[in-house]
């Protein structure tokens, strides 16, 4: 009978329904809001912006960044991210799709292989440990090679403790496979780390009758045939590439050049710090586990996922450069020990470690990795609140059945993951993404501003815009993706500042740089941290956010003009025909007086000024003595206009530009209300005006030297 016959599907489906649920939800929960979640800086949209240019320009030998070979990575990875796009499109969903395939293909494999060191019961609990782990689900989103090497040596471990068991030749072939594969996708790091574990292993038993099969010939020259050719390629194109690939790539990752800026150089402890985010929420109970396989003695089992889980973390640990991603191998490992402990307990009580270990991390993640605002403060401060309420109720209940807690646990357990996916979702600020910026720059472009990124990279401005890059001002450029092709020093935005149109991305720890460089600068746009800067005022221009971004008109956030019925020509012949006709007019501005919007006009002859105030909604006309102060902003003014207290306004302004305030006062600036603060900065005074109503900042200038 056929498997998709009759009792035996039924059968399958009923032997293995917990499993299967726990799939079905981990892949509804892994796709949930992928196409929502915007490119991150640097690494996310690098990888994005090179498949996108391996699409259209249809070359996939040589990965090119803003059409500059970019030999970082081999390019196995950027396959799987152009074949999405080629699918869905150029867009988030697209990018990632393949990212998030194979994080559940990789779950898949970890239960295989839990499977084969385990009965089922401790695979599913594996699963259910690995499925929720904090280090696999982010890294699904986060555009890198990482998840695809994470496969590929997961599918090369189950291939060797099948082959261990059966001594079928055929599973050494496919071991040899997937480590080719691996070194397509991150090169020599995709064998050294499996093989490396495999050997101290066998050093460990001081038996190495079990790994001798592994390196005969024709296995070798399996992994060969797929590892080398593309590499091969490129060598016998260009000599230099051997030696790039050597000492810039291989030796500069490991021992840290100075000078260049290949890699992510961490503390030697950066991996003990960053483990318990990556595992939680089962970290403590992963160590309880660990002190008791030492307390009972170790088997061989224990011996091998010990090894497996410490090596990657040691071997990065000495190596300078540093990610989390890095050491994801060692997540499974870590998973399954703590998956063999809760099944092993006797003690109900123990397994509320798993949900516990939640609190202490989560104001961990808030507190040292992650520069977030309040609101998400709060929501991970009501998660622990949720996890405190699960443990107290899971305390109640540990007198019943056993099956019935771990439901309970269970449900509880997804509850709290749904609440972290959430959480990853609805606040993009976490991410700090330019992709709002890169539509705002889109649209202005096309109407004769130029567009500059001051002093960082923005490859997702490309991505977003197919293909409109935008310059580059006091950058220092990677020798391996330079020259860009597009360029404007520091001396030439000064000097053309006053001349043309300019749109700047610059970030808030840039600013004070870009305000000693340049005069008056207008914020038009803010993303995370970063803004879209302008020389020009552009507020209630038209931006129409395309692909699936709502379109939004910008303006003033309280903009006078909405309290304007009468055009300023209008008022000013108004004006005029209510005074002598020998005065000439000296100076023009809107003011807020007793809360109405006036057009006031200074006339002056021979020396006397006469003020003239028209109602800008009515046209009412007020003829006033001459007065040498301008009108000042009645707390009846603010109250109305203000959403933004004194106290909140000036935390913004001292949140971008660090320094003593010197004053501030209340000023009309292009029609918007806004605090002013005069602020000194190592002996530089400058200016930052507050729009009042949301707090974002309308206006930066450097002032003068103190």
């Amino acid at each position: 009978m056929s498997f998709w016959q009759g009792d035996v599907l039924k059968d399958f489906i009923k032997e293995n329904h917990k499993v299967i649920f726990v799939f079905l939800l981990t892949t509804v929960l892994y796709f949930y809001g992928s196409n929502k979640i915007p490119l991150l800086n640097r690494t996310d949209s690098r990888y994005a912006e090179i498949a996108r240019e391996m699409v259209i320009s249809g070359n996939y030998i040589v990965p090119k960044l803003m059409g500059t070979p970019h030999l970082h990575k081999p390019p196995l990875s950027y396959w799987f991210m152009a074949l999405g796009m080629k699918i869905f499109g150029i867009n988030e969903f697209g990018v990632r799709f393949f990212q998030i395939i194979f994080a559940i293909l990789s779950l898949f494999i970890i239960y295989l292989i839990a499977r084969e060191l385990f009965d089922k019961e401790k695979a599913y609990w594996t699963l259910i440990l690995s499925s929720t782990s904090p280090g696999i689900f982010f890294t699904s989103r986060i555009l890198a090679t990482d998840i695809f090497l994470f496969f590929f040596e997961l599918t090369a471990f189950y291939f060797y403790l099948k082959f261990y068991k059966t001594k079928k030749e055929i599973l050494l072939y496919l071991f040899w496979l997937s480590l080719g594969l691996g070194f397509m996708t991150k090169g020599p790091v995709a064998v050294v780390i499996p093989l490396l574990i495999l050997v101290l292993i066998s050093l460990f038993k001081l038996d190495f009758s079990e790994i001798k099969p592994l390196f005969r010939l024709k296995y070798l020259l399996t992994f060969s045939v797929i590892a080398f050719p593309w590499y091969l390629y490129l060598i016998f194109s260009d000599k230099k590439i051997l030696e790039y690939f050597l000492i810039d790539q291989l030796y500069a990752r490991i021992a840290g050049i100075k000078g260049t800026k290949i890699g992510h150089p961490k503390s030697v402890y950066y991996y003990f710090e960053i483990l318990p985010i990556l595992i939680l929420p089962f970290y403590i109970p992963f160590l309880i586990a660990i002190i008791e396989k030492i307390r009972k003695g170790i088997s061989n089992r224990d011996l091998f996922l010990i090894t497996w889980f410490s090596f990657p973390l040691i071997f990065f640990s000495v190596i300078l450069t540093k990610l989390p991603t890095y050491i994801l191998f060692s997540i499974p490992p870590a998973a399954m020990l703590t998956a063999d402990w809760i099944e092993e307990t006797k003690s109900k009580l123990k397994c509320l470690w798993l949900t516990a270990g939640l609190i202490p991390f989560l104001f961990l993640l808030n507190t040292r990795y992650l520069n977030i605002s309040s609101q998400i403060n709060r929501e991970i401060v009501k998660l622990s609140i949720i996890t405190g309420i699960l443990i107290l109720f899971l305390s109640i209940i540990k007198f019943i059945k056993n099956k019935c807690f771990k439901a309970l646990f269970f449900i509880s357990w997804t509850i709290l993951f749904i609440f972290i996916v959430k959480l990853f979702i609805s606040y993009p600020q976490l991410l700090n993404s330019n992709k709002k910026l890169a539509y705002i720059s889109k649209e202005f472009s096309h109407s004769g501003f130029t567009f500059v990124s001051f002093r960082q990279y923005a490859f997702q401005i490309p991505f977003y815009t197919h293909g409109e890059t935008p310059y580059y001002c006091d950058i220092k450029i990677e020798k391996e993706i330079s020259p860009f092709k597009k360029i404007i020093s520091c001396k030439e935005l000064k000097k053309l500042w006053d001349k043309e149109n300019f749109l700047i991305l610059v970030s808030k720890k840039d600013i004070i740089n870009l305000t000693d460089l340049v005069k008056d600068c207008f914020v038009l746009a803010k993303d995370g941290n970063n803004f879209v800067i302008s020389n020009k005022p552009l507020w209630g221009a038209n931006i129409n956010w395309k692909e699936g971004v709502k379109t939004h008109r910008l303006k003033a956030p309280v903009n006078l003009m909405q309290f304007v019925k009468v055009s300023f020509n209008n008022a000013l012949t108004k004006a005029k025909q209510a005074i002598d006709k020998e005065y000439n007019l000296h100076d023009s501005e809107l003011a807020i007086i007793k809360n109405r919007v006036y057009y006031e006009f200074e006339f002056v002859k021979r020396g006397d000024f006469f003020e003239v105030h028209v109602d800008a909604y009515t046209g009412n006309i007020s003829i006033k003595e001459p007065v040498n102060e301008k009108a000042e902003f009645t707390e009846h003014d603010l109250k109305n206009l203000s959403n933004i207290e004194k106290g909140e306004a000036r935390k913004i302004a001292l949140n971008l530009i660090k320094g003593k305030i010197l004053e501030e006062e209340i000023e009309i600036e292009n029609g918007a209300l806004c605090y002013a603060y005069h602020i000194e900065h190592n002996n530089n005074e400058y200016e930052i005006l507050i729009n009042v109503s949301n707090g974002l900042p309308f206006k930066i200038s450097f002032e003068k030297q103190m």
